[in-house]
């Protein structure tokens, strides 16, 4: 397999990290850019649909009043009613009053292009005959395609798409409207209508203003779907958005950057029309949405393309800060390997050489330094730290065994809920007793104490009591694990020895010059001075057997950890206490400050 130089490595790792960031980064900006781009793009143009259909509906909804005071007009009733029977002067007596009641009616209503009344009985009359273009001419109305469901509908406002107005003698030339129908009944029978034509210019130029050049396009169907009207672009099919119901489909399109990046077919939104019920479909292809997107897309692809230019520059000129200290090593590895007369001498100095051999080779150079550095010591390290873990193991089963008597004591009383406290309290201590560590922190090592001599409070029934004095500041201070629990049980075992009345216990933390001192006093029978000097000899001689094995332990873990001139000292008065004294220094991990 082929070997890379050192540096080769470096550059490839610290390149490809740096590359991975750059197009995650920037892909991840580019993809957020573009579909908040897009959505702003979405809303606008439905939002100015929307505003589109309004001012539309205005338009529609304006005409409303004039048509329903026309169609409610007695005079205009009556000549829609009665027209084939009224005499010549009937008529034109009829026709005046008409044109005085509509003379003002269209007044500040320049979108209206014309309001035409039309009898069932042939009456045709309207509003702006004075035009020579506004003629009427005998034309049949109801002929009309959109006249037929207005004559199958009930009576109110009908609504009828662009269209022609072939029924002037000389129409305007391409001219087109839009136009409102409104029945006219009497008596359950329908006598007319009242036609209002919009001018198709002030409803095409609102629909215009949001093609964008003929971008988009715009379609109108009718309440039942038909296609009343379309304006702008020519390339989208009206025939296939209708055939495919895709403008039904409007809130399925793509949403995502990619998704609108790789689209080929239309944007589609609707609004509906909730005065003339009608549909106003808005289609535009995604291309021209995916023209800013492109030009994001390829920035993004520059920005990439030079950002891994520049990381592969400046990743060759760090490595090459990180070898220098690298060869220097592989330099001093490779004297070291002359010097002991090794086989592989001058092998790392090849720019073959790559960052996993060069590591294995510093690893076993350090190993050999490790265990040259070790042995002189190792063997003296070993013994004290088994001889210690010996001792604490003496303790355990010792505590364990005195701890279990209580409970069994308890249980022979039928005293359940001290029973329950008592292993509630075992359990705690078991759990200290099994941790793995050395040495604890002072306020742990008189936690276990307070469990310890709160399970001997249950069992003597208050006639024990005990207190334990210490400052906040020392809790913190770091002591062997255990040392505390063979002095209160010295206490339990040997200053009271059975007479509890008015036992009591005080265990005092104080400083020292500069070491931790701590008491355990009780007001037990105390020792005669004989016995204490059989007890003090044995802990100055620092043995671990005896009648008090759990002291000399703890005095003999001290000397070994810290020297001779730390452990337990004794004293004691016969028949008034017994004051056993552990001193230690404070180790500096403590990080107590003494004043």
């Amino acid at each position: 397999m082929k070997k890379y130089s050192l540096q080769f490595e470096l550059i490839l790792k610290i390149s490809i990290g740096f590359i991975l960031l750059i197009i995650i980064l920037s892909s991840s900006i580019v993809m957020f850019t573009s579909g908040q781009y897009n959505r702003i793009i979405m809303e606008n143009i439905h939002g100015s649909m929307e505003n589109a259909v309004n001012s539309i509906d205005y338009y529609f909804e304006d005409v409303k009043t004039p048509m329903v005071m026309l169609a409610r007009n007695k005079n205009i009733r009556e000549v829609m009613k009665n027209y084939t029977n009224m005499s010549n002067r009937e008529k034109f007596n009829s026709t005046n009053a008409v044109e005085d009641f509509v003379q003002n009616i269209t007044t500040f209503k320049s979108f209206i292009n014309d309001i035409i009344i039309v009898g069932s009985q042939g009456f045709q009359y309207n509003i702006y005959n004075e035009n020579a273009d506004k003629f009427l001419r005998d034309f049949d109305f109801t002929g009309e395609d959109y006249f037929r469901k207005i004559e199958e509908g009930t009576v109110r406002l009908y609504y009828v798409g662009e269209h022609a107005t072939e029924y002037y003698m000389h129409p305007p030339r391409n001219e087109t409207v839009y136009s409102v129908i409104l029945p006219v009944r009497s008596m359950q029978s329908r006598i007319g209508y009242i036609i209002c034509d919009i001018k198709s210019d002030m409803i095409n130029e609102i629909l215009d203003h949001n093609l964008k050049d003929d971008k988009a396009k715009i379609l109108i169907l009718d309440e039942e779907g038909m296609l009343i009207c379309e304006r702008g672009n020519t390339q989208i099919s009206a025939e296939e958005l209708m055939a495919d119901g895709l403008y039904e489909n409007a809130e399925e399109q793509p949403a995502n950057f990619l998704q609108i990046l790789f689209a080929r077919d239309n944007y589609i939104t609707q609004v509906h029309s909730q005065v003339t019920g009608w549909t106003y479909v808005y289609a535009e292809p995604y291309d021209n949405f995916n023209g800013f997107v492109r030009k994001i897309f390829w920035f993004d692809f520059c920005v990439i393309v030079i950002g891994m230019i520049v990381i592969i520059f400046f990743s060759r000129q760090l490595s090459g800060q990180i070898l220098k200290p690298l060869k220097n090593i592989a330099f001093m590895i490779r004297e070291m390997k002359i010097s002991q007369q090794s086989d592989q001498r001058g092998t790392f100095y090849s720019e073959s050489r790559n960052v996993k051999e060069l590591s294995i080779e510093i690893e076993h150079m350090i190993q050999r330094i490790d265990r040259l550095i070790n042995e002189n010591y190792l063997y003296e390290l070993r013994s004290r730290d088994a001889q210690i873990q010996t001792l604490i193991n003496q303790l355990s089963p010792h505590f364990l065994y005195n701890t279990l008597q209580l409970i069994e004591y308890q249980s022979l009383a039928n005293n359940q809920e001290n029973v329950t406290r008592i292993i509630n309290e075992l359990n705690y201590i078991l759990r200290y007793s099994m941790k793995t560590v050395k040495t604890v922190e002072l306020w742990e090592e008189l936690n276990y104490v307070r469990a310890y001599l709160d399970i001997y409070q249950l069992r003597y029934q208050d006639k024990m009591q005990y207190e334990i004095l210490e400052k906040d500041r020392l809790s913190k201070i770091m002591i062997p694990k255990m040392v505390l629990e063979p002095l209160v049980e010295n206490c339990i075992k040997h200053g009271f020895a059975g007479n509890f009345n008015h036992a009591l216990i005080a265990v005092t933390v104080e400083v020292c010059e500069k070491n931790l001192r701590i008491c355990v006093r009780d007001n037990g029978r105390g020792m005669s001075s004989e016995k204490l000097r059989r007890v003090r000899n044995s802990l100055q001689k620092a043995e671990s057997m005896g009648e008090h094995i759990g002291l000399n332990n703890v005095n003999l873990i001290l000397k070994l950890r810290y020297g001779g001139e730390f452990g337990v000292w004794m004293d004691s008065v016969e028949g008034e206490f017994t004051e056993t004294t552990l001193l230690l220094p404070i180790e500096q991990q403590s990080g107590v400050t003494l004043s």
